[in-house]
């Protein structure tokens, strides 16, 4: 599966999908120096396969990356 990120103003999501359908997404906020992660969604199909969790680490990597610290 792949992840991709998309990002519009100050919010961007990270997010999997499947025919122009989002399967799963962790949605976000950047101010200044902090990435504020605001919620998850995994649809029921793909409950149980680690994808939130897939999901949370590709956010921390990006914010390792762009020296961000995350607020839940």
């Amino acid at each position: 599966m792949l992840i991709q990120n998309r990002f519009t103003g100050s919010k961007g999501a990270f997010f999997i999908e499947e025919e122009e359908d989002v399967l799963a997404e962790l949605v976000y906020a950047l101010s200044d120096d902090k990435m504020i992660i605001e919620h998850t969604q995994v649809a029921p199909e793909l409950q149980g396969k680690d994808v939130g969790y897939e999901l949370v680490h590709t956010a921390v990597e990006y914010a390792r990356m762009n020296n961000y610290k995350i607020l839940p």
